[in-house]
């Protein structure tokens, strides 16, 4: 059996939504394009799950795999709380 460790933000509260961000893919390369700031979070652990003001981030070895129209603006905008 094999076990990931998730680093977790301490800062993330319960009722934000996550949107879970395959790593290594078409839209990880595109979030960390127009979220330069979660670099620095990346090589920390297999998964993370950083928090926002409105939206928290989990990249994990699944999840969204490409964005849909709109979708990557409107993330990076709750997550930044603009």
């Amino acid at each position: 059996m094999i076990r990931y460790q998730v680093w977790t933000d301490i800062g993330r509260a319960d009722r934000i939504t996550i949107t879970e961000v395959e790593a290594h893919c078409k839209a990880y390369f595109d979030l960390v394009r127009q979220l330069p700031e979660l670099a620095s979070y990346l090589p920390v652990e297999d998964e993370i799950l950083t928090a926002g003001k409105r939206a928290s981030i989990r990249v994990a070895h699944t999840g969204v795999p490409a964005w849909k129209s709109g979708q990557l603006a409107h993330l990076v905008r709750n997550f930044r709380g603009t």
